[in-house]
């Protein structure tokens, strides 16, 4: 679904039809540079955290990343995805799978994922960030393996 719309960045355009890797890539980062923006921050000055799933990978993914001076954070191919944003994806998911009225197709599927977006309660997000050390302490107990989170 694009960017990861996080409290301080903006949303994105979810994927339309079938785009692959292209469509993808600029939903993911269309809206990178904007959010950055709206922070007053300098692209040179942050490091961008991202997976190694093919779109994430390619090379005109490193060709944006590098025209743009945007620092990326060396990520293990084989690593165990920490990243607490999955579990606002599933949240998100449950949550419009709650719905009396479930979406019935892709606009409606986008429109009730921005609702329950903005419904979030920084209270989750909070603690979801300060389980960060406690998850990384349980990664290193099981040497880059499988943890509970």
């Amino acid at each position: 679904m694009g960017l990861h719309k996080l409290p301080w960045s903006r949303p994105t355009l979810p994927l339309r039809g079938d785009r692959r890797f292209k469509g993808l890539q600029a939903d993911y980062l269309g809206g990178l540079l904007p959010s950055l923006d709206d922070l007053g921050l300098d692209p040179e000055d942050v490091t961008f955290q991202q997976d190694n799933a093919p779109c994430h990978a390619s090379q005109d993914t490193a060709k944006f990343l590098a025209n743009n001076n945007i620092n990326t954070m060396n990520w293990s191919s084989q690593s165990p995805d920490m990243n607490v944003i999955e579990h606002v994806w599933a949240y998100l998911k449950y949550q419009i799978r709650q719905r009396s009225v479930l979406p019935r197709n892709k606009d409606e599927l986008w429109q009730a994922t921005q609702e329950e977006w903005y419904r979030l309660d920084i209270e989750y997000i909070r603690k979801l960030y300060e389980s960060i050390p406690h998850r990384l302490e349980a990664l290193k107990e099981t040497k880059g393996g499988w943890t509970r989170y």
